[in-house]
């Protein structure tokens, strides 16, 4: 779950696409086939030979967001590109996080959203800090914000571990996942935050369930049956309601789809999660 964000990993060759018709007779289209970056250290050159990650369409339906690493640095960086192909951006920039563990010297940034202001929410390890349960040094992401042309690029949240997949719920406040330890065992601890878009009052307002350890065996209490992690949360329109991906404990970003339902109590046997998928 932190080595598939490593930009270290990549496998080049990706494109950013736009899938039209796709009910009837769909048709694939390169958004990127023509275009060459206008701004920042990449200006004048294609995204060709790189990975491309999580792109995200603005609230008009006019521009994409989206993270690239080019295949020589291995760093993802952000940018900006109308739904045509034109006016191609760059907004971040850093270096490879692989060998330079130092505090703020790492660079990488993905998972970009827009808000409803204005502004952009993404993922980035730049407030520096480690993950502790790694057999190598994996850097801590964390959200961070920043202003549409790149500028004003603030920290969020401090977390200690890791954090993934940002979004806008119908209430505008940010949900995500988030990695924490808190009143819970070692391994059931990815799951449903919340925060306002400027990083105030950041909650699990879910299913904590915490000790006793019959969480890790499921036996008694029916705790076990509830996901080790949630990724990929989106607010599921008209209600409270959201839906996501299943996951374990230090394992990928995919698995069962579920509805996470906050507003039903928690009663310790994982009433507010259904699965609605099985594989």
């Amino acid at each position: 779950m932190c080595d598939q964000y490593n930009p270290w990993n990549i496998t080049t060759g990706g494109g950013l696409y736009i899938l039209k018709n796709f009910k009837t007779d769909p048709v694939l289209v390169n958004v990127l086939a023509n275009s060459k970056v206008e701004k920042g250290r990449f200006a004048g050159t294609n995204l060709s030979g790189g990975a491309f990650l999580s792109p995200d369409l603005s609230f008009d339906g006019k521009k994409i967001l989206f993270a690239w690493s080019p295949s020589t640095d291995k760093c993802y960086h952000i940018f900006k590109v109308n739904v045509d192909g034109t006016n191609l951006v760059q907004l971040t920039d850093g270096s490879s996080s692989e060998f330079k563990f130092l505090p703020n010297d790492n660079h990488n940034d993905f998972d970009p959203i827009w808000l409803p202001n204005g502004r952009i929410v993404f993922i980035s390890d730049r407030r520096g800090g480690y993950g502790r349960c790694h057999t190598k040094g994996k850097p801590t992401f964390t959200l961070h914000s920043m202003k549409e042309d790149g500028s004003d690029l603030i920290c969020l949240s401090y977390h200690e571990t890791n954090e993934w997949h940002p979004s806008v719920d119908n209430d505008g406040k940010i949900v995500y996942t988030r990695w924490d330890y808190v009143d819970r065992d070692d391994c059931i601890a990815h799951h449903l935050w919340t925060c306002y878009p400027d990083g105030r009052d950041p909650r699990s307002n879910h299913g904590n369930y915490p000790h006793p350890f019959e969480t890790i065996t499921g036996s008694g209490d029916g705790k076990g049956a509830r996901p080790n992690a949630e990724f990929n949360i989106r607010a599921i329109p008209n209600s409270q309601k959201y839906i996501a991906t299943a996951s374990g404990h230090h394992s990928y970003s995919f698995g069962e789809l579920i509805i996470i339902d906050p507003t039903i109590e928690d009663d310790g046997r994982v009433s507010q999660v259904k699965r609605i998928t099985n594989v």
